[in-house]
């Protein structure tokens, strides 16, 4: 899943010269899309009292910041990732320390960290829908006879010509998970497949029949 991001979410014991939060990307680098930041100014939004460190950000920085983290190493593209630090990042793994009294304590503390990944993560990420998107195919793709749709959760599938106009329709009445698409009777050229899953979480496949 190319577009996944892990979160790691670890407690620690505060020393009196911690902050109260401590990210890491698994590097000293600056991802293209910086989720410990956004993560670390929302944290503050819930909560004006979290201090934090982030390692890409206080190089001075070096207690609890995950450069040997097995699946950080592995996610960013490290060599040895069993052994190895990754000196790049792919800006896909955070790792996050959280003191007990503000953070994990009780629910409320547990609210603070609920919220600010929603709110970071529903901007940029729909975690169900790429998983559900990567699960759904269309083959062959171009084709000069027909198309086979694949997928689980399936409700329903319009085909559109590159008007916009609606050319198929066809209903998943029997939660089948493969279906047939026919354009033969259709003129040549790029189409795209409106696939409804459950939870209303629509994908658009572009299909070229030739």
């Amino acid at each position: 899943l190319p577009k996944s991001v892990f979160i790691q979410l670890h407690g620690f014991v505060k020393r009196a010269s911690d902050p109260y939060v401590i990210l890491s990307n698994g590097t000293r680098e600056t991802p293209p899309v910086d989720y410990a930041v956004m993560i670390a100014d929302e944290l503050l939004v819930q909560d004006n009292l979290l201090t934090s460190k982030i390692a890409h950000k206080d190089l001075s920085w070096n207690r609890l910041i995950a450069f040997t983290n097995t699946q950080g190493r592995l996610i960013n593209n490290s060599d040895d990732f069993c052994n190895v630090s990754a000196v790049i990042t792919s800006g896909r793994f955070i790792h996050i320390e959280q003191e007990k009294s503000r953070l994990r304590k009780d629910k409320t503390g547990w609210n603070k960290m609920s919220v600010t990944l929603s709110k970071v993560f529903s901007t940029t990420l729909d975690v169900e829908k790429i998983i559900k998107e990567s699960l759904t195919s269309v083959h062959p793709n171009p084709s000069n006879t027909v198309f086979k749709i694949y997928g689980k959760g399936i409700v329903h599938i319009d085909v559109f010509n590159v008007l916009g106009q609606k050319v198929k329709s066809i209903s998943n009445k029997e939660k089948k998970e493969t279906f047939i698409l026919d354009l033969n009777a259709k003129a040549k050229g790029f189409y795209f497949c409106k696939i409804q899953l459950t939870n209303y979480i629509f994908i658009t496949k572009k299909i070229v029949h030739f």
